[in-house]
């Protein structure tokens, strides 16, 4: 469905107010091109990353894509009523995973996520599992009062992702996030201790974000080493752990081969791996992060780095460990190449 154009009458430049760092747009939470309105036109947003239904030019000539905040997003009680001082101090995991499982299960998966998913080689058992969900723009604060009636309000300002906003002399607790896929990451006990949004701009800088109250001074979100359901099954008779990049990554070579298998959060913070390895306890130890390590670039060499590190560190532990390898050419990511090789073999048969 194209989208219609629109022209907000003759407003005068006075009524929208253009992104920054200090007012990032609540749409895509970018801090340029994009302009929220005020006064007659509080509660709509112009932006530039996001597609809606609805376009707007403006005088320049510009169109922007036109989003409507919806009710639920509206000031719930006063600011007077209660000063609310976000806190540093992340919540315990049990409370995360209380926060966060009721947050899931607010949501639905969107067909196009399901089917992004399905391509990557999960089944629909395995989407399951995974409790992927997709986080709209509209209806946060709707999602933040569910997590309220089960956590209380007290513990909101220790869960990344929730934040307190304030309008007009009026607040209400709000999830952050880039609307997009959600995907959860676990620990070893299944709890899900923090949630990453797979964006669904095509062309974002970062594909993928955590959830986090960071930039608002509430807590980031927590470094995890993510633990698919599959893994958590095979963790106690795993006699090898293999450890690859990223959560949904992890959950798709899950899916695709029998062996045990985590998720380091990234390359950078491979260090985080240690204490789960060390959990698991596995004879053998397969280091599997991303084929980009082979671009001889010197901006891959922190890759480089850090994929012998973690080898070396792993065989100092005592640990049979080895690197795998397959051409880049062939796929960047091992669940890419698993794909591929499984592919090839349904073609062969």
């Amino acid at each position: 469905m194209s989208a219609s154009k629109e022209r907000f009458g003759s407003c005068s430049r006075t009524a929208w107010r253009d992104a920054s760092r200090a007012l990032r747009c609540p749409v895509c939470e970018c801090d340029s091109w994009c302009q929220l309105g005020s006064g007659e036109y509080a509660g709509f947003v112009l932006c530039k990353r996001v597609a809606s239904r609805r376009e707007k030019t403006n005088s320049d000539g510009i169109t922007y894509w036109v989003h409507k905040l919806g009710a639920e997003s509206r000031p719930t009680r006063s600011a007077s009523e209660e000063i609310v001082v976000p806190a540093a101090k992340m919540a315990a995991a049990s409370v995360r995973h209380e926060a966060y499982s009721v947050l899931l299960a607010s949501l639905r998966l969107c067909d196009a996520h399901r089917e992004n998913l399905r391509a990557r080689g999960l089944s629909d058992r395995d989407i399951a599992d995974g409790a992927y969900r997709t986080l709209p723009i509209e209806g946060r604060a709707r999602l933040a009062r569910a997590i309220e009636r089960a956590v209380g309000s007290s513990a909101l300002p220790s869960i990344p992702g929730l934040v307190w906003e304030q309008r007009d002399g009026r607040g209400w607790w709000s999830v952050r996030g880039a609307p997009g896929m959600l995907v959860p990451s676990r620990d070893l006990e299944g709890r899900i201790v923090a949630l990453k949004v797979r964006s669904n701009e095509l062309d974002a800088t970062h594909r993928y974000t955590s959830v986090s109250s960071r930039r608002f001074g509430g807590p980031s979100a927590a470094v995890n080493v993510h633990v698919p359901h599959a893994t958590r099954e095979r963790r106690w008779r795993a006699s090898t752990l293999w450890i690859t990049e990223g959560e949904l990554k992890a959950d798709a070579c899950a899916a695709l081969f029998k062996h045990a298998i985590v998720g380091i959060p990234g390359v950078a913070l491979w260090s985080s791996a240690i204490a789960v390895v060390e959990a698991i306890d596995p004879r053998r130890v397969v280091v599997a992060l991303d084929a980009d390590w082979q671009d001889p670039s010197p901006k891959k060499e922190p890759v480089r780095r850090a994929r012998a590190q973690l080898v070396h560190k792993l065989a100092s532990l005592g640990y049979d460990v080895s690197a795998a390898e397959w051409p880049l050419d062939v796929a960047k990511g091992l669940d890419d190449y698993l794909l591929r090789v499984r592919d090839a073999r349904r073609c062969a048969a």
